[in-house]
């Protein structure tokens, strides 16, 4: 069943892709890149027991933002644990932020405001958990290719 959610994860990104107007091969080779850097992420996460034994791949986005903007995704964990979120940034993009975001007050949960293109943070979650997730760029050449990926486990 987790093979199937996470292929059915992938397979949505790379639809994403294909409906983005094709402006340049260098999206798509960045996108491919990013895709298999995803996948090793989940690969990863899922079969390094035992300090990830147990992680569920919640959501993942692949999407594009120029610098100084920010996109905000809806989270939900139904359950309590341990989230991770992490992301990549393809060639040309210099800082990528990450913050989780509680849905109901705005506070912020956790943020990694480092300046890198690797955010990852972690936290525990409430039993049911209402998350707002804020991706900013903060230093790229035009339009950067990224993906982010959120993951569940339990305590």
């Amino acid at each position: 069943m987790r093979i199937f959610i996470r292929s059915a994860l992938l397979s949505a990104a790379m639809l994403s892709l294909a409906a983005a107007p094709a402006n340049a091969q260098s999206i798509s080779q960045q996108s491919t890149q990013l895709l298999s850097q995803l996948r090793n992420e989940i690969s990863s996460r899922e079969n390094n027991a035992p300090a990830n034994e147990g992680n569920q791949l919640l959501h993942a986005e692949l999407a594009t933002l120029g610098q100084g903007e920010t996109r905000t995704t809806h989270l939900v964990a139904d359950w309590g644990g341990i989230l991770t979120v992490s992301g990549f940034c393809a060639a040309g993009c210099g800082d990528l932020d990450i913050a989780v975001l509680d849905a109901n007050t705005g506070a912020e949960v956790v943020v990694d405001a480092a300046s890198d293109n690797t955010p990852i943070v972690t936290f525990q979650s409430l039993a049911t958990g209402d998350y707002n997730l804020r991706v900013t760029m903060y230093n790229c050449a035009d339009k950067c290719l990224y993906v982010i990926a959120s993951y569940w486990r339990s305590q």
